[in-house]
C-alpha cells in the first residue's frame, strides 16, 4: 500500500526520488492506495499524471474531472488534488511531480514562460486527451520514457 504523508494544512511531504534533483516519477496502480483513492493534498510541485490503463477521477480545488486511458493531466502548483476510483476500476498511471525552482535555471525563460502559468491562480489543471498531434505524442511519450528510466533506477533520475 502507498501511504502519502501529509501535514496538518494538506500539504504533502515529498519524498524526491533522489536528493540531487526536485523530481519524483512514480507508476502505480489505483489499488495501491488504500480503497483505490489518493488522500486529498497540495504541494509546491507541478504534477503531470499520464493514464496508461483504465480510468481515475481526478479531483482539483472541487471539481472533478475524469481522465480515460491514455489522458494526461497537468495540475498546477498548490492546488487541492487527489485521484481515485468511483466504480472500483483499476487504473496503471504515471505521475511526475517537479518543484517549479528546475524552471528557474534560466530566469528570462522562468518569468516569461513559466510564471505566468504557475503564478496564475486561474490555471488549475490542464486535461490533454489522446490525439494524434505531434505534441501530445512527444509529451506522452517523454512521460513513459521517464518512468521506464525510473524504473532502470538509472542514476540519471
Amino acid at each position: 500500500m502507498i501511504h502519502i504523508q501529509v501535514m496538518h494544512d494538506s500539504s504533502e511531504i515529498i519524498f524526491y526520488n533522489t536528493s540531487e534533483l526536485p523530481v519524483k516519477i512514480i507508476q502505480p496502480k489505483l489499488s495501491d492506495y488504500p480503497n483505490r483513492r489518493v488522500i486529498c493534498h497540495w504541494h509546491e510541485d507541478i504534477e503531470l499524471i499520464y493514464i496508461i490503463s483504465g480510468e481515475m477521477n481526478y479531483e482539483i480545488n472541487g471539481k472533478t474531472v475524469r481522465l480515460p486511458e491514455h489522458s494526461m493531466l497537468f495540475v498546477n502548483a498548490r492546488q487541492l488534488h487527489y485521484g481515485f476510483s468511483a466504480d472500483d476500476r483499476e487504473c496503471d498511471f504515471i505521475c511526475v511531480l517537479f518543484h517549479p525552482s528546475l524552471l528557474q535555471v534560466n530566469p528570462k525563460l522562468f518569468q516569461t514562460m513559466a510564471e505566468p502559468i504557475i503564478g496564475n491562480e486561474g490555471i488549475e489543471y490542464l486535461l490533454l486527451k489522446e490525439s494524434g498531434s505531434d505534441d501530445y505524442r512527444s509529451l506522452s511519450g517523454c512521460m513513459r520514457e521517464m518512468a521506464a528510466l525510473r524504473k532502470e533506477e538509472s542514476p540519471r533520475l
